[in-house]
């Protein structure tokens, strides 16, 4: 819909939106040091969510850093 609206900053907006949603996620939930199968599911949303803003960030064309 961004697209055929010719607005751009949805997108933007949509991947802070997402940034914020995983930043509460990550700060309020271990990932690591949980029962297996918690940590598997946690860590497939963490690798999702990180696919999820790499590609949004590839379609505005910004190259994403591989570290902080």
């Amino acid at each position: 819909s961004a697209a055929e609206a010719l607005e751009p900053h949805r997108l933007t907006g949509y991947l802070q939106e997402l940034a914020t949603c995983f930043h509460k996620f990550y700060d309020t939930h271990r990932v690591l040091g949980e029962e297996e199968s918690l940590r598997e599911a946690r860590l497939a949303l963490c690798a999702v969510t990180r696919q999820v803003i790499a590609s949004t960030l590839k379609i505005l064309g910004v190259k994403p850093k591989e570290r902080m």
